[in-house]
Order: C-alpha cells, then structure tokens, then sequence
C-alpha cells in the first residue's frame, strides 16, 4: 500500500491511497468465482461459466459492495500506519472507481478532520473554589417527581377503583352542544391525567370516582374561545 498524506490546514488532511495491483485482482477474481457459482444462465452448468462472458454480463463496476469494504479496510490500515485519529466520517473520493481493471491498481483518497494533539499541563497544586447550591425542598421534589413521571411505569388499579386525582386513565368521549356533536369533540383512547388541566375546565374533575368501564354524562360549561360548530 502507498500512502500520501497531505496536510491541508492544522486539523484537516487528505491521504492519497494505492492499493496494490495484487490485491485488487484477487479481490476481482473471487468476486467473479463467487458469481459463478451462484448465477444461472442457459446452455453451462453452475460454476462452467467462462470467465469473459461473465465480465460482459457483469462488469467489474458491478461489485460495489466488494470494493466498498476494500476501500474501508485500507483506509482503516492508512490510520494505523499514520497514527491519524479522524473526527468524524471522512469524505471519500473514489472516482477512479469507474476505471478500475484488474492487473492494475486502484487509487483513491480521503480528507478527514482530526482530533487536536490536546497536551495535559500540570493540574497538581490548583485550588478550587467550590461552590455551594442550596435549593429549597419544593423545588428539589418538583425535580424528582418530573423524572419520575418521565422514566415511570403504569400500574394497574383494582377494576372497582374509583377514580381520583393523580390517575392517569384511557377514556373514549363525545362532546355535545345543544344536542347537537360538536366539530373536534370526541376522541378514542385519550390517556389523562386527573389533577394536569389540561382538558377544558372542569372535564377532569368529572371524572373524579368513577369507576373502569363505566359510561356516564360529565357536564362542563365550553370556554369562549371554543370552536363549536356543529358538524
């Protein structure tokens, strides 16, 4: 393998890279055994497919996973060699890609960013100021029953538990307004949580003791705002 490195700024380079003749053919040549053994065409028996009508059905070009992992496993043998330590995926320039032949060589080059050379001075002997935070208790349990609620599991109540505030309930609903559907009224499989307002005001506390399964009328008064049409 030759390697040329180039440095382009004082965090980017671009290697060159040669990957031998020798090994490209062989990479084809297996390509082209592997395929033999697999496709079926008229007239030969599987594995019997001369080679160049093989390379007219299917060219070099074709084998594109092949020559994607040749690529990486050179560029991956480049950093070893030059003790390079990219920052991030490298921008690949492969298009010699399109002539590679076998018995020939095949070039391409990559341009990364590195990681900076980051020397450690002396930290013994540094005095530091440590700083105190004193929170009051509401706020330090408003910040563990967030966490709570977020990373938290359901658990099931009792079938004859009555509902209360703090419970989160699947309901199905259908709003009226005179009789009449009101348009965005009704939902399927809302979860609420009894005590969150954020329903319309007075919803929630209509749910307050009732109980799993049970069907029943909650009256609210519809804010002005409300989009009442009918539909």
């Amino acid at each position: 393998m030759e390697l040329d490195v180039k440095e382009l700024d004082s965090l980017k380079r671009k290697i060159d890279i040669t990957i031998p003749e020798g090994v490209v053919s062989d990479r084809i040549n297996n390509a082209y055994k592997d395929l033999n053994r697999q496709i079926k065409m008229p007239g030969f028996r599987p594995g019997k497919i001369p080679r160049h009508i093989l390379e007219k059905q299917v060219p070099v070009q074709s084998f594109t996973n092949m020559f994607q992992e040749l690529l990486q496993e050179y560029y991956e043998k480049a950093l070893r060699q030059t003790g390079l330590v990219p920052a991030g995926s490298p921008e690949i320039d492969n298009s010699d890609f399109q002539d590679v032949k076998i018995n020939n060589p095949l070039k391409f080059s990559v341009t990364l960013d590195i990681k900076p050379d980051v020397k450690i001075k002396n930290y013994k002997g540094f005095k530091i100021k440590k700083l105190e935070v004193n929170l009051p208790e509401e706020e330090i349990k408003a910040a563990i029953n967030s966490i709570l609620e977020q990373y938290g599991s359901y658990e099931h109540h009792d079938d004859d538990h009555k509902a209360e505030k703090g419970d989160y309930l699947t309901v199905d609903f259908e709003g009226f307004f005179g009789g009449e559907p009101l348009e965005n009224g009704s939902a399927k499989d809302m979860t609420i949580r009894i005590g969150d307002n954020k329903m319309i005001k007075g919803f929630e506390e209509e749910l307050i003791g009732h109980k799993l399964g049970e069907e029943f009328e909650a009256k609210t008064i519809l804010p002005p705002n409300w989009n009442n049409k009918i539909r």
